[in-house]
């Protein structure tokens, strides 16, 4: 089971590191989407998105404080969602059939995410059981 999670936080993880990493290596183009769907300071809010992003993904990554890294690709992908993928404010079915796919994504997306609470410590209001002692 270890290496299933170990291989679950190298593909989540490093894939929100690698989007992060291109929407600062595209942010000219990022920011016109996002200024166009009406985000103050697009270019500075596509840049602080995708730090976010990347240290949420490097936390998930590495297994370090996973909590925080969960936390941080929730402020990321919830205003993201919301905002950028706003499917119902398409008239023209192709656009509102895109924006609906990647809005439907960020969701399955977050509710995933929420698997790797899980990977953090355990309660510590939990006694092992007898047979977890060393």
């Amino acid at each position: 089971m270890h290496n299933l999670v170990l291989a679950g936080r190298i593909l989540f993880g490093g894939l929100m590191v690698y989007a992060g990493i291109m929407d600062l290596v595209d942010i000219k183009l990022m920011a016109q989407i996002t200024g166009s769907k009406g985000m103050p300071f697009p270019t500075l809010s596509v840049a602080v998105a995708a730090i976010i992003l990347i240290l949420g993904g490097l936390s998930i990554l590495a297994n370090y404080r996973i909590k925080i890294g969960v936390l941080l690709i929730w402020i990321f992908l919830v205003p993201v969602t919301l905002i950028i993928h706003n499917f119902w404010a398409f008239d023209d079915p192709a656009a509102r059939g895109n924006e609906m796919a990647h809005f439907l994504k960020n969701i399955l997306i977050l509710a995933g995410v929420l698997v790797f609470l899980n990977l953090a410590a355990p309660n510590q209001s939990e006694k092992p059981a007898a047979s977890d002692s060393p």
